[in-house]
C-alpha cells in the first residue's frame, strides 16, 4: 500500500506477509530486503546493501557500503571503518582491528587477538595461541608451531615446524636451524653457524664465530682446522 499526501514526495511502504508489517525507510532507495528480516535496525545511509535473511538482530553501521556478510556471522560487531572486507562465517565471536586492511584470515583462527600493524600477513589456521610480534613482517611460520614466542627482531627467518619450545634470539638474524636440534639454546653471536643436527645437548660458546663442529666432538675442546 503507498500513501501520498498532496502529491508531495512523502511516502510510507507497508509491506504486509506472513502476519509481519515492517515500515521501511523511505530514505532507503535501491535496497533489496529480505522480509525474513524480522528485528532489524537499518541505518538509512546503507544504500544498495543486500542482508541475507539468516542475519537476525544484527547492527549494521552507515558506513559500512559495500560489504558483503555471510548470513551465518551472528553477534558480531563489525567496526564501520573496516571496508571491503571479506569475513568467513565460521570467525565468531572475533574481535578485529579496523586498521587491519585487505587481511585474509582462516576460519579456524577462534580467539586470536591479531595487532593491527601487522599488515599483508598470512596466518595458518593452525597457529593458535601465538603471540605475534607487531613488528614480525614478511615472516611465515609453520602452522605446527604452536605456543611459539617470536622475537619482533627475527625478520626473514625459516624456522623449521619440529622446532618445538625453541627460544630464539633477536640477533641471530639469516640461521637455518635443523628440526632435529630440540631444547638447544644458542648465543646471538653466532652468526653464519651451521651446526650438525647429531651435536644435541651441546653448549656452543658465542666466541667460536665461523668454526664448524663436527658430530663426534662431544667434548668441550676446540679443533683447529
Amino acid at each position: 500500500m503507498i500513501q501520498e499526501r498532496n502529491n508531495s514526495k512523502w511516502f510510507s511502504i507497508l509491506l504486509v506477509r506472513s502476519r509481519i508489517v515492517r515500515k521501511i525507510d523511505f530514505f532507503v532507495i535501491g535496497r533489496t530486503i529480505d522480509l525474513s528480516v524480522v528485528g532489524r535496525t537499518v541505518d538509512s545511509s546503507a544504500v544498495s546493501r543486500i542482508i541475507d535473511s539468516s542475519v537476525v538482530g544484527r547492527t549494521i553501521y552507515s558506513s559500512v557500503v559495500g560489504r558483503t556478510i555471510d548470513s551465518s556471522v551472528i553477534d558480531r560487531i563489525i567496526d564501520y571503518s573496516v571496508k571491503d572486507r571479506t569475513i568467513d562465517s565460521s570467525v565468531e565471536g572475533r574481535t578485529i582491528d579496523f586498521s587491519v586492511k585487505d587481511r585474509t584470515i582462516d576460519s579456524s583462527v577462534v580467539g586470536r587477538t591479531i595487532d593491527s600493524s601487522v599488515d599483508g600477513r598470512t596466518i595458518d589456521s593452525s597457529v593458535v595461541g601465538t603471540t605475534l610480534d607487531s613488528s614480525v613482517v614478511g615472516t611465515t611460520l609453520d602452522s605446527y608451531v604452536v605456543g611459539r614466542t617470536i622475537d619482533s627482531s627475527v625478520v626473514g627467518r625459516t624456522i623449521d615446524s619440529s622446532v618445538v619450545g625453541r627460544t630464539i634470539d633477536s640477533s641471530v638474524v639469516g640461521r637455518t636451524i635443523d628440526s632435529s636440534v630440540v631444547g638447544r639454546t644458542i648465543k646471538s653471536a653466532v652468526v653464519g653457524r651451521t651446526i650438525d643436527l647429531s651435536v644435541v645437548g651441546r653448549k656452543i660458546d658465542f666466541f667460536v664465530i665461523g668454526r664448524k663442529i663436527c658430530n663426534k666432538c662431544y667434548l668441550t675442546r676446540l679443533i683447529v682446522n
